[in-house]
């Protein structure tokens, strides 16, 4: 099962919410009080056939606080302070009140555990709780249109507002076949949304391929100066696609913004919040961008793995682009496999290691920057004269050490010995190239058909 959460923001600022949040937040306190009174009968109840012990809690503390004419609440002062309060809304509240408070006493609990070590864990009653509308009682939504019941100082009252169009599509699109929860309202950037969590179930996701039966994989290479350089590569070591993906108009904008900020240091300005808040907004549109281009392709050519280096750039960075490699988002990037996961792609991780520096047709190393004759890292030379771009080898490269470790798990130690006579690269993974997959494949193909190997 998985949850993700969208929100749909309202398109005009108002102040409407305000006291709908207050009396909200007010119930929740009140109930509060009420759960830490009856904590010890509220934890004995059990879960039975019919309901969760959850839902048997909230019906408990519902009857405590609401009369009907079945029954008499034991506090009936909630219903008078708290006049005409939607039912859905008290539930919600109640349903809030109880997990802040089992919450805070498994904290205690676990703080007694522990040997009292520490500073005892606070209630903290001043959250920024937000209220949940109940769809058909407290939310109502055609389109782009909605309407909620809030509350005006006196009564509850429905509101009729616009929810941005831009947001209604892209769930309409997306969320299509999940599960749609009840929306919180919430508040973000000075603005209101409406933020739905969409649950889909584990029976509903695409399976995933057994490493054995992958056919496809794509290779991604990803770097400073190109974002991202992709390659699709078969299981023998056929190269059907490839692609360069790069954001060069955000760059040049965010390079613009870094020297602005590079200038105001010089002058003494230490502080630039505005401009520091516009570059990381580019650099994580860069992120963005080249994680759905990257699953776009991965599509297009039908593959079922992707494939990244596994990349630990930790400590000081050092150099002229030092700065850039701080500014990197790859791990970002990496994150593509959460939009992957719903296309039934997998996410796969090699070692990094010689990835850019071996050539991929198996002529060895590379010579790049002034040892290959070029004002740029980008491009390089083979050891037989062949000029090629740096990031499209790795690319392969990558893709293919995918298939080789998946063949080498595959295959008996008798017969591997044979083969590592032939191509003695598998002996070591980290000097394996694509020319050594297509070695392999082939190796392992003549051994199949039962003839001895040449």
């Amino acid at each position: 099962m998985s949850t993700v959460s969208y929100g749909l923001k309202i398109t005009k600022e108002n102040h409407i919410f305000d006291q709908t949040f207050g009396v909200y937040r007010d119930a929740v306190s009140y109930l509060m009080d009420i759960v830490i009174l009856h904590y010890d009968t509220l934890t004995a109840i059990k879960p039975t056939k019919k309901a969760t012990a959850q839902q048997l809690r909230q019906q408990a503390m519902e009857r405590m606080v609401h009369s009907t004419k079945t029954y008499t609440a034991v506090y009936p002062a909630f219903d008078l302070r708290f006049y005409k309060f939607p039912a859905y809304l008290r539930r919600d509240a109640i349903n809030t009140a109880l997990g802040k408070i089992f919450a805070y006493r498994t904290l205690v609990a676990n703080w007694e555990a522990d040997g009292k070590r520490g500073r005892r864990p606070f209630l903290n009653r001043n959250q920024d709780v937000m209220p949940c509308f109940y769809r058909k009682n407290t939310f109502l939504q055609d389109g782009t249109n909605i309407s909620i019941k809030l509350y005006n100082g006196s009564d509850w009252i429905w509101y009729d507002m616009q929810i941005r169009n831009s947001d209604y599509q892209y769930a309409l699109k997306h969320m299509s076949g999940w599960k749609e929860a009840a929306p919180v309202l919430t508040k973000r950037n000075r603005r209101y949304e409406l933020r739905i969590a969409y649950t889909l179930g584990a029976k509903n996701f695409p399976t995933y391929r057994k490493d054995k039966d992958v056919t496809k994989a794509l290779g991604v290479d990803l770097g400073v100066n190109t974002d991202a350089v992709c390659s699709v590569v078969h299981a023998d070591g056929t190269v059907t696609g490839q692609k360069f993906i790069n954001s060069p108009v955000e760059k040049d904008r965010m390079y613009t913004l870094l020297n602005a900020v590079k200038k105001a240091q010089q002058h003494g300005n230490r502080k630039n919040h505005r401009l520091w808040r516009f570059i990381n907004n580019y650099n994580e549109a860069i992120a963005t961008k080249t994680a759905s281009e990257i699953i776009s392709f991965a599509r297009k050519h039908d593959v079922q793995v992707i494939v990244f280096e596994h990349l630990n750039i930790s400590g000081k960075k050092r150099g002229s682009k030092k700065q850039r490699l701080a500014l990197w988002r790859k791990r970002d990037i990496q994150h593509v496999w959460k939009l992957a996961s719903r296309c039934g792609i997998r996410v796969s991780y090699i070692c990094a290691v010689n990835t850019s520096r071996l050539a991929f047709d198996g002529s060895g190393k590379v010579l790049r920057g002034k040892d290959g004759g070029f004002n740029t890292y980008e491009l390089c030379r083979f050891q037989n004269g062949k000029v090629y771009n740096c990031d499209l080898s790795a690319s392969k490269n990558i893709a293919a050490r995918y298939f080789i470790r998946v063949l080498l798990k595959s295959t008996s130690e008798k017969k591997l010995l044979s083969i590592q006579a032939k191509v003695p690269e598998l002996s070591k993974r980290t000097s394996c190239v694509l020319a050594t997959l297509i070695n392999f494949h082939a190796m392992l193909s003549t051994s199949k058909a039962g003839k001895p190997a040449a």
